[in-house]
């Protein structure tokens, strides 16, 4: 560098080095004797800082964020600044500075002005240091450039020596979401990476502010750069620090959801935070949230929390219904949640539909399983108490009360018989189309419920027209009588000969009288007993 002075008054002879942060152009030193440097002397412009070619007369502060350390310094003739040194990046000067001052806290300053947008109305202390704009800062003296706010912290005002956290339920992500419409609620965080349009304002970092989360995501610790996306079974609304669980009777099976779903028509949920709901079983049903809304953020309308089991009376074979079936005529349902209703038992009705019981059928009637309706005994046939499966035949001796639907088999009274199965009568006197009949004369029965009348002793078998007789002949009385009876119907025999003629029935013709018994021959005398036996 060229040693630089300066004359203070006219006609001097002597040259003053140039004191620290000054400098001089070349003069004199360009003169080609004292006289020359003399004339331009006198002769000179001493009213410019920069008097260059001319002989010097005072020397000029360094310009702004330059300085001189040395005494007499001098600039070269075309580079009036050469004297004075650029302040290095990050620090700055005053005119006339002999030295260069760090950048303050919450400033910078560089060779490249524009970099972090700067903005030289913000100056610090008439140099040219920068405040650090909303979104940067710088931490200590000295710094070249402002250094961006990390991911998931902001800075909101100029000269920031710091950066904030995000607070809970928002981040630093500055930029757009997918489209909700268009993304169907699965936005992720690749969302926030993958973007092609990344730019200023799709970033993470340099944030002037932090924003909430959208709905569907949150930030559960401070500083976080990105909201983290719902999990499914959870839900947030706008700006939340956690997500909060479907509540009973919703689900969500989606990531980043602003809002649950409602259980639809066969489904039900019981837990909270369920990612998808539970399908009714056969002998359930449910009838479903119904309608849900469509704005973001809506409230959830749940639907039910429980399959509700079908009624008495009802029955449901499918899963997954809102309704159940009644159960058809001859069927029954007595407990709640079946998938198949039960028969009637054997011996039970019943007529009308989405009944919980069967009703006994009554004395005379019958049914099989699963009967609408009790069927009546048929004729000769009887159920004598209620809720019975089949009909008994009267047997042979007896008789049904009532051509149909009867309750009771009654005895053919004494002196009457019935030898066929089935019979029935009124009163068991009047006969019916197979009731019960008198005995034919000669014949009698004395006990009720006779299948067959008794020949009378002395009595030939005949072949009457109501039946034939077991007993064949009958032998004669012991007391050699022959008994008759003294017309149908009899209970009992006399000897015939206390009767008068009993009438024979017409079929077959009535046998020849029996011939009067002969008189008996006296008994003999009864034996003489032995002699004694003669002594030994």
């Amino acid at each position: 560098m060229s040693s630089s002075s300066y004359t203070p008054s006219y006609g001097s002879f002597t040259c003053f080095p140039c004191p620290m942060g000054t400098f001089q152009t070349t003069g004199a030193n360009d003169a080609s004797s004292v006289t020359d440097a003399y004339e331009i002397a006198l002769f000179s412009n001493f009213s410019g800082l920069y008097s260059i070619g001319s002989t010097p007369n005072t020397c000029s502060p360094c310009p702004i964020n330059t300085y001189n350390p040395y005494v007499g310094g001098a600039a070269g003739v075309n580079d009036y600044q050469s004297g004075c040194m650029n302040c290095p990046d990050g620090t700055f000067a005053l005119t006339g500075s002999y030295q260069c001052s760090k950048c303050p806290a919450g400033t910078s300053r560089n060779m490249y002005p524009n970099i972090n947008s700067g903005n030289y109305e913000n100056v610090v202390s008439g140099g040219q240091c920068q405040f650090c704009q909303p979104g940067f800062y710088a931490d200590s003296a000295g710094m070249s450039r402002c250094l961006p706010c990390p991911a998931g912290s902001y800075s909101s005002d100029y000269g920031a020596t710091y950066c904030t956290l995000c607070p809970l339920g928002q981040s630093s992500y500055q930029g757009n979401y997918d489209d909700r419409s268009v993304a169907s609620n699965k936005e992720t965080v690749s969302t926030f990476n993958d973007n092609p349009n990344f730019n200023f304002q799709n970033r993470l970092a340099a944030a002037p502010n932090c924003v909430s989360n959208p709905f569907g995501y949150f930030t559960d610790t401070f500083g976080l750069p990105l909201p983290l996306p719902c999990r499914t079974g959870t839900y947030a609304l706008q700006g939340q620090s956690y997500c909060q669980l479907c509540p009973e009777g919703s689900y969500q099976s989606n990531f980043a959801s602003d809002r649950c779903v409602g259980c639809p028509v066969g489904t039900a949920q019981s837990l909270q935070g369920a990612f998808k709901c539970t399908t009714c079983t056969a002998g359930t049903f449910s009838i479903g949230a119904g309608a849900q809304p469509t704005a973001v953020g809506a409230a959830t309308v749940p639907g039910q929390t429980a399959c509700t089991p079908c009624g008495l009376g009802y029955y449901q074979p499918s899963s997954g219904t809102d309704t159940c079936i009644a159960c058809a005529a001859g069927t029954y349902a007595d407990v709640t949640g079946l998938a198949k209703c039960k028969l009637c038992q054997a011996g039970r009705e019943q007529p009308g539909t989405g009944q919980p019981t069967c009703a006994q059928c009554d004395a005379g009637y019958y049914s099989s399983y699963g009967s609408a309706l009790c069927t009546a005994c048929p004729t000769g046939s009887i159920t004598p108490k209620p809720g019975t499966s089949r009909c008994t035949t009267c047997p042979p001796g007896f008789y049904a009360n009532l051509p149909s639907a009867a309750f009771a088999c009654r005895a053919c009274p004494a002196g009457y018989y019935s030898p066929y199965n089935g019979t029935y009568s009124a009163d068991g006197y009047t006969f019916g189309p197979k009731g019960c009949f008198k005995c034919p004369p000669n014949t009698y029965s004395n006990r009720p419920g006779s299948s067959a009348c008794t020949l009378c002793q002395g009595q030939v078998a005949s072949n009457f027209f109501f039946g034939n007789w077991p007993n064949g002949a009958s032998a004669a009385a012991n007391d050699g009588l022959i008994y008759c009876t003294d017309g149908d119907g009899a209970t009992r025999c006399k000897p015939c000969s206390l009767l008068r003629p009993a009438p024979m029935p017409p079929n077959p013709p009535r046998p020849p009288p029996p011939s009067p018994p002969s008189p008996l021959p006296p008994s003999p005398p009864p034996p003489s007993p032995p002699p004694p036996s003669p002594p030994p």
